[in-house]
């Protein structure tokens, strides 16, 4: 059907011998932290710190909720130097069933000492009243604690969610924003989200729920500068609750709500798609995800669809839809965590972070997978999958900040395998993203594949090839190469998107259904620019194959 490789280089030199490695995850971690005890949940909740010890390395803290070295599930954070992965500091809960580190962040520097500061949460916690819960602020200089704040009736589950909120009132102090999922000011568990002073620790903004069981403040992050008034600004989510006038059809379609760090007015307010899509089961500011200027807003709604899941990104400026992220395996839970991530790739635009903790393999989820998309494109720049059943990779995640000084920025990822782990990853081998062009067919799942290739492109650089949503395992495929984009009939709806064809490479695909396979880039081929497309064999279509959109790959 296709033509032997014949041209330019054969073709990147048949992609430098095509040099393609085993299979294997497409990085190796900047830091590996693992629990001590199996039971402890350690890496439940995981974050950046800042810089905690002004060494110029951004550090992380690591929650282990259930951790019982000093009481029966007092909890614990912990926050480790992002230099050496030494331990810095341990802060334990104060009471039996504490569960301190059910939610960990880092605070900003709230005494404003030039210390990155950290808050974590003990839901729980009964000084306000049973599980009335608490929220506790550190100092990053020398761990003291800066500031304590309880729930005020028993209940509450303060602390179940915690964030830095930016200075949100411009008194130079960095402010935090805590959740209050059962708070029932207004109705019985309808919720609240508070934002506090990191000055002097008083109440800047309280906001509660509109409905019983609405549960706001399930998840909570600062923002940043939505509006652009220059003060920072904090978004809350209440998943389950329902949006109004809808009926059955809006039950638990959940919230996401944003508001003004300046006046405490709500800026945007977001429902899911249809009931039972639990939007604002997480939330995250995004950064300047569209280059407009105006910070943009992301949050997760895993139990969409089947509980395929779906994470959508919302502009800062109109509230217009930028991107939204589909799940296609069922279960897979697409959304169950998200954050913003920097600008990874380098092209001036802030790239997001989405987990779906129980992607996995055909029949078999809970693998889970973390993916981080351009902010430009939507595109995925990287894809780090479980190795495990039952893994959960992606159930917790954060921006790390810059851990090993790269001036990239890096993320951090939680992972229930054995006694719990927490992997810091280096944002620092993606750049800008390679284009995807042309649309792919499905196979006999009904999903297309997608072909995305991440890395530099630089001579001497090391380009990683991945393919996702294949619909089966240990599949083979063909490797395509051409000079120019095109769309010709191939058969069962498919088309060939490269032309001509002058390279058909043979690949073997791992058993979790997915491709991770790196070449190096020779010399001599600076402005060259190639178009890839996988065909892959599908015994159970019946054309027999399906196919991924096309890679434009362009030699710097």
């Amino acid at each position: 059907m296709f033509e032997r490789p014949t041209s330019p280089r054969l073709l990147l030199l048949c992609l430098a011998a095509l040099g393609l490695a085993a299979p294997a995850i497409a990085q190796t971690p900047l830091h590996t932290f693992t629990g001590d005890s199996p039971f402890d949940e350690f890496g439940e909740a995981v974050d950046g710190a800042g810089d905690v010890d002004n060494d110029g390395h951004d550090d992380l803290i690591v929650g282990a909720y259930w951790d019982d070295d000093t009481g029966v599930n007092v909890g614990s954070a912990r926050v480790f130097s992002g230099k050496d992965g030494s331990i810095l500091y341990t802060f334990f809960g104060s009471a039996a069933n504490d569960q301190l580190g059910r939610a960990v962040s880092g605070a900003g520097d709230v005494n404003n000492d030039g210390f990155a500061d950290v808050i974590a949460g003990t839901p729980l916690a009964d000084v306000g009243g049973n599980d009335a819960g608490t929220a506790r602020v550190w100092s990053g200089k020398d761990g003291a604690v800066l500031h304590t704040f309880h729930g005020d009736s028993s209940a509450d589950g303060l602390g179940i969610s915690v964030s830095e909120a930016g200075d949100a009132n411009g008194d130079g102090f960095d402010d935090v924003v805590v959740g209050a999922y059962r708070d029932s000011v207004s109705f019985g568990a309808a919720g609240s989200v508070f934002v506090f002073s990191g000055k002097d620790g008083t109440t800047l903004h309280a906001f509660h729920g509109d409905f019983f069981q609405d549960q706001l403040g399930s998840s909570v992050s600062g923002a940043g500068d939505v509006n652009g008034d220059g003060f920072t600004d904090v978004v809350g989510g209440a998943p389950v609750a329902n949006e109004p006038g809808l009926g059955a059809a809006g039950a638990d379609a959940g919230m996401v709500r944003v508001w003004s760090g300046k006046d405490g007015a709500a800026l945007f307010t977001f429902y899911g798609d249809s009931f039972g899509h639990e939007l604002g089961t997480s939330v995250s500011g995004a950064g300047d995800v569209n280059g407009d200027g105006r910070d943009d807003v992301i949050a997760g709604a895993p139990e969409a669809n089947s509980a395929a899941g779906y994470a959508r990104v919302w502009s800062g400026l109109d509230g217009a839809v930028l991107h939204t992220f589909v799940g296609t395996l069922n279960a897979g839970r697409v959304g169950g965590r998200v954050a913003g991530a920097g600008d990874v790739d380098g092209d001036g635009r802030d790239d997001v972070i989405v987990g779906a903790p129980w992607d996995g393999i055909v029949g078999a989820n809970g693998y889970g997978t973390v993916r981080i998309h351009s902010g430009q494109t939507g595109t995925t720049l990287v894809t780090v999958t479980g190795a495990l059943n039952g893994e959960f990779l992606g159930d917790t995640l954060g921006a790390a900040g810059d851990v090993d000084a790269d001036g990239t920025p890096d993320f951090i990822v939680g992972s229930n395998m054995a006694a719990g782990a927490a992997f810091v990853l280096s944002g620092g081998n993606v750049p800008p993203p390679h284009p995807p062009f042309g649309q792919g067919c499905a196979g006999s799942l009904g999903t297309a594949p997608t072909l995305a290739m991440v890395g530099s492109s630089a001579a001497g650089g090391h380009l990683t090839l991945t393919v996702d949503h294949l619909g089966a395992s240990n599949a083979t495929g063909v490797l395509l190469g051409g000079l120019a984009e095109t769309s010709l009939p191939a058969g069962c709806g498919c088309s060939l998107l490269v032309q001509p064809v002058v390279l058909q490479l043979p690949l073997a695909l791992d058993p979790l259904g997915m491709l991770f396979a790196g070449f190096t880039i020779p010399a001599g081929l600076s402005g060259a620019t190639v178009k890839l497309q996988l065909l892959l064999a599908d015994a159970g279509d019946p054309c027999g194959f399906s196919a991924t959109n096309g890679v434009s790959l362009t030699f710097p």
